[in-house]
């Protein structure tokens, strides 16, 4: 791939609308990489009948992280009950894969690998009742099918993670952040039910706030439970409107975006406060929506489209500057405003691909390219681009790298850090984030690290049990990297994440369990020492003989 100098400032410029925040902003490995039938045995004959069965090597998303699994690819929740029944029998250890956007050993395993697919995948038709919209969805349902559902009809999932690829079951299971968190909350709080498939080949249907108290334990735990105690089958969830007259088809809704920029010297009281301020007030500005569309069942002139932001704020660093970007998106009707330059935002552009490519070889020149390059106003772009791009560019982008060299893998490790705001929400208490930001630039100066982006976002708490802001208002730190043919996460990186985690705990944080996960075994265990023992309690009431098991949770809770 050959860039002129013009072309590749702007594509590192490019860059600059790259937040890490939510489930994955880097989106899905463009292929399994799975090794020639000779490399690998052949796969176990199990008396599973009609269930495709091969031996693969797959990969995390992160392309450095990988295991060597017979995968079986169930049709139907007859079908997994039987692999579960196996697994039982013969002492086999069992990991749930949706679309590979894990970053860590989430959905790794060397035993069994069930691969959710096509006959999990289907997209119901939305439907409203007092409570207002909702849909129901196969677990195997990627959002892209999901959105192309609900857009045309002026509907949106409130949270949503912006890797296209990645699946509903499997974001429901890690209890996804968004950039719409700070307005909506994490992916939980939008689930209104869901149904598993539990270690004796019962199914379960688990309701938000079920009077049932041993299935509202389930239901907490599972979400953001990595699949460690059944396997999901099915999701409902609520929906809210982004355009008048909701549920009547019509053209997509368009994304409003402001991105403003601010000076080296970040005065990071005022801007955490901020960034809290304008959550607070885009929540109020939702839930009036919500209540509205409710209202709608009954007189659907009520049901306005929303001033609606989704707010998050990417930090550059390079060199001895630092910078921030802020990013405001709001949904709206068409107006005449600026195209994004570039169709950065755009389904079919491959302009921020090019730029994901070139930063992992030029991560220096971020911040120069974003003085030269990096607009301020308002831009108006198309719902799918806007929703998407982030996994998309990065897909992209690695078929790019792939299709230029086969052997050339693009590497992006990603962590993120909960760190507390104080218990009162109207006046978040900063203190913490801004110690950890200055110890956070500290580190990486002193070992000369050049992140893709910092992120932060702050996030309302729940209470799900392993989710990094149960009971925790928090705002949430991303720090997100990027390589080129890493065999293994350098050292130099794995030591400053290992340091950042243990300045997290110290500061009364925690490591967020969705992206790579580089900390002492002994600080995650002191983050979430109460919520892992009543997960193991779980686990033995449900799955006694260990046979839900994944790399990643093993490797740092049962160690």
């Amino acid at each position: 791939m050959r860039l002129s100098r013009r072309d590749l400032l702007a594509a590192i410029a490019a860059s600059v609308f790259t937040p890490a925040c939510g489930k994955s902003s880097l989106g899905k490995c463009c292929a399994n990489w799975a090794l020639p039938e000779a490399a690998l045995p052949p796969p176990e004959l199990l008396p599973l009948c009609g269930v495709p069965v091969t031996r693969e090597r797959i990969f995390a998303f992160d392309e450095i992280r990988y295991a060597t699994p017979t995968v079986y690819r169930p049709k139907n929740a007859g079908d997994i009950a039987s692999i579960l029944c196996f697994a039982r029998q013969a002492h086999r250890r069992v990991t749930v894969r949706g679309g590979g956007n894990s970053f860590d050993g989430q959905s790794l395993n060397d035993d069994i690998v069930i691969q959710m697919g096509k006959g999990f995948a289907h997209v119901g038709c939305p439907d409203q009742d007092d409570h207002g919209f909702f849909i129901e969805v196969g677990a195997a349902a990627t959002w892209w099918d999901v959105l192309k559902k609900l857009a045309p009809l002026g509907l949106f999932p409130p949270s949503m993670a912006t890797a296209g690829s990645a699946m509903v079951g499997g974001t429901l299971s890690a209890d996804c952040v968004s950039r719409m968190s700070c307005t909506t909350g994490k992916e939980g709080a939008q689930v209104r039910w869901f149904e598993m498939v539990l270690m004796d080949g019962s199914t379960v249907a688990c309701l938000r706030n079920d009077p049932d108290a041993d299935r509202q334990r389930l239901f907490n735990a599972v979400i953001g439970g990595f699949g460690y105690l059944g396997i999901i089958t099915k999701v409902c969830f609520d929906l809210m409107v982004v355009r008048s007259y909701a549920n009547t088809p019509g053209e997509n809704p368009v994304v409003l975006t402001r991105s403003t920029r601010y000076g080296s010297f970040v005065d990071w009281d005022e801007l955490l406060l901020m960034l809290n301020q304008k959550g607070r007030q885009s929540r109020i500005e939702y839930e009036r929506t919500r209540d509205r569309s409710r209202a709608a069942v009954h007189d659907p002139s009520k049901a306005m489209a929303p001033a609606w932001p989704a707010l998050s704020i990417p930090v550059f660093l390079s060199g001895p500057g630092l910078g921030a970007n802020l990013f405001e998106q709001g949904f709206g009707d068409h107006r005449p405003l600026k195209r994004t330059p570039g169709g950065v935002f755009t389904t079919d552009s491959n302009f921020i691909a090019e730029a994901e490519y070139a930063t992992s070889w030029f991560p220096t020149l971020i911040e120069f390219a974003v003085d030269l390059g990096c607009p301020q106003g308002e831009f108006v772009d198309e719902l799918f681009g806007w929703a998407f791009f982030l996994g998309n560019s990065t897909s992209r982008a690695k078929a790019n790298a792939h299709c230029a060299n086969p052997r050339e893998r693009l590497n992006f490790n990603q962590q993120s850090f909960a760190l507390p705001a104080g218990p009162n929400e109207d006046a978040p208490d900063t203190r913490a984030t801004r110690r950890f930001m200055e110890l956070l630039v500290g580190r990486l100066h002193a070992c000369g690290l050049r992140p893709v982006d910092i992120d932060l976002l702050y996030v309302p708490p729940d209470e799900f049990l392993m989710s990094a802001s149960n009971n925790l208002p928090s705002y949430l730190v991303t720090i997100a990297f990027s390589n080129v043919n890493a065999p293994v996460m350098p050292a130099v990186l794995n030591d400053f994440l290992c340091d950042a985690s243990r300045d997290c705990r110290l500061l009364g944080g925690r490591v967020h369990l969705v992206k790579n996960i580089v900390a002492d075994p002994a600080d995650l265990r002191a983050m979430y020492g109460d919520a892992a023992r009543e997960m193991l309690r779980l686990k033995s009431a449900y799955d006694p003989t260990g046979v839900l098991r994944n790399e990643f949770f093993g490797r740092v809770f049962e160690t």
